[in-house]
């Protein structure tokens, strides 16, 4: 949902239920007035509910993130989700698709790979493509 800043904590607090609205009211009770921010209320709630060691295994397989059997739909997918757990691997636009691109099956990479994409959404289309094309040439080998 696109909401301000400022509205994310509110908005963010309607949905909790039963334990995590309680632990959201102790928090409440413990900062009084004091307006709490999106970043803090991030790092608040990961500290109660994300423990640190996954925060680091979660971290360590985007680092290692591989295509494997998965289609490139279901590994960009996968991409997409770790990618919060190591913003410093991608933390530029032409990190984010390097990363990406090495993670993909050999076939794939080295169809992409020339065509020097400089985009993320570009080496997403490109590898969705190769694709389709490998599977249309082993159809046609068959």
């Amino acid at each position: 949902m696109e909401v301000s800043v400022e509205q994310r904590v509110i908005l963010a607090v309607f949905v909790l239920k039963s334990d995590a609205l309680e632990w959201w009211e102790a928090i409440e009770r413990t900062h009084g007035r004091e307006v709490i921010t999106w970043q803090h209320f991030v790092e608040l709630f990961r500290k109660r509910y994300v423990p640190d060691s996954l925060m680091v295994q979660k971290e360590a397989e985007f680092i290692c993130i591989a295509q494997g059997t998965q289609s490139v739909y279901e590994y960009e997918q996968k991409f997409a989700e770790l990618s919060r757990f190591g913003p410093h691997v991608v933390d530029t636009e032409a990190r984010k698709p390097r990363h990406f691109e090495r993670g993909l099956r050999e076939e794939i990479q080295g169809l992409i790979s020339r065509f020097k994409l400089e985009t993320y959404a570009e080496v997403v289309d490109r590898a969705l493509i190769a694709k389709r094309n490998c599977n249309h040439l082993s159809k046609a080998n068959d």
